[in-house]
């Protein structure tokens, strides 16, 4: 799911359908830190290149204006 306002941290959730892409929406967050937040209270243990890879986000979600 592409949002131009916002990351969004989705969670793997059944199989692809017609009506279900089968991935659920867990966060909408539009700061990195907040985004770094809920992806270490909902994914447990991150890895250091995840990480890094999350540190590396700006610091606010633009919409490319």
């Amino acid at each position: 799911m592409d949002d131009p306002l916002q990351w969004i941290l989705q969670r793997k959730k059944g199989r692809q359908r017609k009506k279900n892409s089968g991935w659920q929406s867990r966060s909408f967050c539009t700061t990195r830190e907040g985004l770094v937040r809920c992806v270490r209270e909902y994914c447990g243990e991150v890895d250091d290149e995840a990480l890094a890879n999350l540190q590396a986000l700006a610091d606010y979600h633009h919409d490319g204006e």
